[in-house]
């Protein structure tokens, strides 16, 4: 500061005054703007407009009230259910306390809470119903199926449990087995709505069409052709096009898990193709 000149001294000295001189709503825009709503809300109390707004508070200071709650809740309501459609339930959760803690007088902060306490209650719910019976090993098709359609209603948050996220994955395990078992009884050839009834099932379990492609290609050729009748080189082509997409995708964990379903299914009809 030694070498500064007197031009910059006073242009320093002058821009400390004019922050120092910035009007409540100024300084309370800056806030906002940065989502610094804890420093927003103490602007608030010093207005003498926070939880509890004196008699006395001027018109200025209300409409600061009015900005900070109607901001508050925007970028709220807008953070919350970004959260939730993909699946973090108890950051949303998290989120919305805090909020609704800077903002009580706020109805919709407060719905907000409710919401995301109401789905946390369900999750909970649904660990302490789930938790004997997946730790009892007794868990068969009907089982897994009946857990399926009763989370079903609250996916994907409801997987932000690692618990109830651990209990689904043994569950697609056992389903995709179902299946490899089921191809492996018919040698591939199973009927169009069985087909039809496995792939809708096995997407609802998470896997993509791309994904399911290397299954279906297969299965649709075999079950348009029998055992000892020769396939023809459409037939042939869509196997080499299939098999070639199966390969170059297998690293996936999700394919991992659909890979018994695939071996049956190429299994099947190795011995004359």
């Amino acid at each position: 500061m030694f070498g500064m000149s007197l031009r910059s001294l006073t242009f320093v000295f002058f821009s400390f005054w004019v922050a120092a001189c910035a009007s409540p709503e100024v300084e309370l825009e800056e806030f906002l703007l940065e989502d610094r709503y804890a420093e927003a809300r103490a602007i608030l109390e010093e207005e003498e407009v926070g939880h509890q707004v004196s008699p006395s508070a001027e018109p200025e200071a209300l409409a600061m009230r009015v900005r900070f709650s109607q901001e508050i809740e925007a970028s709220t309501t807008d953070l919350v259910e970004g959260l939730l459609s993909e699946g973090s339930l108890f950051e949303a959760q998290a989120i919305a306390r805090e909020r609704q803690a800077l903002c009580p007088w706020s109805m919709i902060l407060t719905r907000q809470v409710e919401l995301c306490d109401y789905n946390v209650a369900i999750v909970f719910a649904a660990e302490e119903t789930w938790t004997p019976i997946f730790r009892s090993g007794s868990i068969d098709a009907e089982i897994a199926r009946k857990f399926l359609s009763e989370i079903s209603p609250s996916r994907p948050w409801i997987l932000d449990s690692p618990r109830l996220k651990d209990f689904e994955s043994s569950v697609v395990d056992l389903l995709v087995s179902e299946w490899a078992s089921w191809i492996k009884q018919s040698s591939g050839r199973l009927g169009e709505s069985d087909r039809r009834g496995m792939f809708v099932e096995l997407m609802e379990l998470g896997f993509s069409l791309e994904e399911l492609d290397g299954l279906r290609i297969p299965l649709t050729v075999l079950a348009n052709y029998s055992a000892n009748e020769r396939i023809d080189s459409v037939g042939l082509e869509a196997l080499a096009k299939a098999r070639h997409h199966l390969e170059s995708n297998e690293g996936g964990a999700s394919k991992t898990k659909l890979a018994p379903c695939n071996d049956a299914a190429w299994t099947a009809f190795s011995h004359w193709y």
